[in-house]
């Protein structure tokens, strides 16, 4: 049972060995070479229908603010 737990640790701490050294090396190949790369932008397209606006009923005033 004591092999056995043993062989358990060792394994353990291989591991996360490994996985510590593979995550420093990515941290200096990181440093390394920073580049950075940009997303290719893609405007929208139609949303859908304009909606149409009965301004017959309103003031000149309210008809030049909803122009602007």
């Amino acid at each position: 049972m004591r092999l056995a737990l043993a062989i358990l640790c060792i394994g353990a701490v291989l591991f996360l060995m490994r996985f510590l050294l593979a995550l420093l090396g990515e941290v200096l190949d990181f440093s390394r070479s920073q580049k950075t790369q940009m997303a290719k932008w893609k405007p929208p397209g139609t949303r859908g229908k304009l909606i149409s606006m009965r301004v017959n009923n309103r003031s000149a005033d309210a008809n030049r603010r909803i122009a602007l």
